[in-house]
């Protein structure tokens, strides 16, 4: 059952060069799905640039801005939009004009690699944020006291982030069931021809080639695993048993693969008892570490 709400709500987006544009066309469509069903416009949007001018996409498009930062309305949420290199995108009138609307209490968000940008101008500390995976790793580095969990989209209070493409869809939804109830949602997840609305906490889809399932199921969970651990990296034993890797019978294997090279790394030697293992030809039975303090029997 919706909620019951009677008047509107502002939700402006800026447009940096180069943006995504699919970002900015998924986000208007759930707002303009909502509004249908609700049978009225809860959610007004506002398309700003620096001064006004239309901004080029990263795929050739140019879109006409409606307001600049010196004439954007009153707002009650703002979407920084960004693609490549948004590291670099800077300004001090910028920062200036979004750190006067949190003062005012607007609630900021960024899709694709908009948090770059709130986090740049100061306006993430303390809360948790998310770009796209590819640009996850540098995010990391350049804010190392931010939480930034590998998911679609995350809402933390009052700053709202995903990591573009179709979780903008979820996360829009996400905030449309929240503000006006979770029918609405769904029936604009229908319409959009949906199969789901996808929760926060799912992982962000990777690119083919650097999605090692299929080969390595103990693999692709290690890799995961350094991957949310960047700050502070796990020794290799605590890796390898979170990923599942139990040494096992490692008969003519050379460790020649990642996943190889990372069983034989955390296995007890089966003829010389070393860890790593040697990897000697008489070597058939490598065995997993004993726990912490115990002695080893030479076999």
């Amino acid at each position: 059952m919706a909620k019951s709400v009677t008047t509107s709500v502002r939700v402006g987006f800026y447009l940096t060069d180069e943006f995504p544009v699919a970002g900015l066309s998924l986000a208007l469509d759930v707002l303009r799905h909502a509004n249908r069903f609700l049978g009225f416009r809860r959610y007004e949007s506002a398309i700003i640039s620096p001064d006004g001018g239309a901004v080029g996409a990263s795929n050739g498009l140019v879109i006409s801005a409606q307001y600049g930062l010196d004439d954007a309305p009153r707002l009650q949420y703002l979407f920084v939009l960004a693609g490549f290199d948004a590291e670099r995108i800077r300004g001090r009138r910028l920062f200036a004009w979004l750190k006067r609307l949190e003062r005012a209490g607007v609630v900021l968000g960024g899709i694709s690699n908009g948090a770059f940008v709130l986090a740049s101008a100061g306006l993430m500390d303390g809360r948790r944020g998310v770009v796209h995976w590819e640009d996850s790793a540098q995010f990391a580095e350049l804010f190392p006291d931010l939480e930034t969990p590998n998911r679609l989209f995350v809402i933390d209070r009052d700053r709202m982030s995903c990591g573009g493409g179709t979780a903008t869809t979820d996360m829009f939804l996400r905030f449309v069931a929240d503000d006006v109830g979770p029918a609405i949602a769904e029936q604009v997840s229908h319409q959009m021809l949906l199969d789901r609305i996808r929760p926060d906490d799912e992982r962000q889809e990777r690119a083919a080639v650097n999605r090692p399932k299929a080969r390595s199921r103990v693999l692709a969970r290690a890799i995961e695993l350094m991957e949310e651990n960047i700050a502070e990296p796990l020794p290799v034993a605590a890796l390898a048993r979170r990923a599942g890797s139990r040494g096992g019978n490692c008969t003519g294997c050379s460790a020649t693969t990642p996943g190889r090279r990372l069983r034989r790394s955390t296995a007890t030697c089966g003829c010389c008892t070393r860890a790593p293992c040697c990897s000697t030809r008489r070597c058939r039975s490598p065995r997993s570490p004993p726990p912490p303090g115990s002695a080893r029997t030479p076999t």
